[in-house]
Order: C-alpha cells, then structure tokens, then sequence
C-alpha cells in the first residue's frame, strides 16, 4: 500500500467482513500529525486473534495464507515516528487508531480520500459508513444515512452516486483547507 487512503480501504474491508453494520472513519490532522481511527461494531477479536494480528503470516481469511494489510500499516505507521493501536473485544467491535507525523520523510502522503471514502459508502450500502475529517479547529463529517435521505429514492450503489460523493468530499474538504500534496 502505497498512501494512508489505501490502508484505510483496507482496514474498511477488514470491519465489513468482520459483519460490521456501523463503521467510523475519523482523520485528525495537526501542523504535526495524522492520526486515523477506524472504529466498527463488528466480530471483535479475541485476546489471541489480537495478539497475531501483527503477523504477516496470519490471517483469519480461508483463501490466502498472508495477512499483509495490518502490518504494513503498523510498519509504515512506525517509519514516520508513530504508532498503532488496536483494541478489540469478541463481540463487541473493533478501534484501530494509527499515527502518522507528517514532518517525517518517511510518512505515506494521504492519497486519493475523496474516492477511497466515496466509493465506501457507494459500494457497501448495507453499512452506515461515518466520514468526518478534523483539521485544526475544522471538521467536515458525512455518513450514509445522511447520503441516503439526500438521495431519497435513489440507491448509494447507482454508479452516478460515487462520482457525486467524491466531488462533495473534496468541494467540503477544500473549504476546510485540507492539502493532499
């Protein structure tokens, strides 16, 4: 993975077939800092699950016999000078929060959000996927339950409806200021 949008896609993945219904995006950023928390009310690991998650070779999944997407987060969360915390409980959902500092040479730039997040809620719409983006003292959130009711009778998985939330997230995005160079 090659920028944070794509790990989030990645962890995105992981709640839905953990059987999340309810998935939380939250990116903070600072002059210093990105941090990101995934929180979902999915399976939840148990304590020995948790414990390996950071194996590349363990994975829950039947049809490979690698699980590379949480620990390459953790290493490229780790080469920035940040970190990576996971809790879970079986049962009761998932919290993944990552850091990242942004002043680091070796810290991932943010990739393509606008899309990434767009084609979440387009492409999963039996989830409630939650967005919201803080910068400083500026936030922008959106959720699926809000794209629903905008959208009326019109599906979240219409192909038109992911170009549309795309050009939103980054109309509203760039009105808080929020640069991905």
């Amino acid at each position: 993975m090659k920028n944070i949008s794509e790990h989030i896609l990645d962890i995105v993945q992981n709640s839905i077939r953990a059987k999340a219904d309810n998935i939380e995006i939250l990116i903070s950023e600072t002059n210093q800092e990105i941090n990101i928390h995934i929180t979902d009310n999915g399976m939840g690991m148990d304590k020995t699950i948790l414990q390996k998650v950071n194996d590349p070779f363990f994975t829950t999944r039947t049809t490979r016999k690698v699980g590379l997407g949480i620990p390459l987060l953790n290493q490229h969360a780790e080469q920035s000078g940040g970190w990576l915390k996971i809790i879970s409980e079986k049962g009761e959902g998932t919290k993944l929060t990552a850091k990242f500092l942004k002043n680091n040479i070796d810290c991932l730039p943010m990739g393509d959000i606008y899309t990434s997040i767009a084609l979440l809620i387009s492409g999963n719409p039996e989830q409630n996927i939650i967005f919201r983006y803080k910068k400083n003292d500026k936030q922008y959130s959106i959720s699926s339950m809000e794209i629903k009711e905008i959208l009326e009778d019109i599906p979240l998985n219409n192909p038109k409806v992911a170009n549309f939330l795309k050009e939103m997230i980054k109309e509203n995005l760039e009105n808080i200021k929020v640069s991905f160079n």
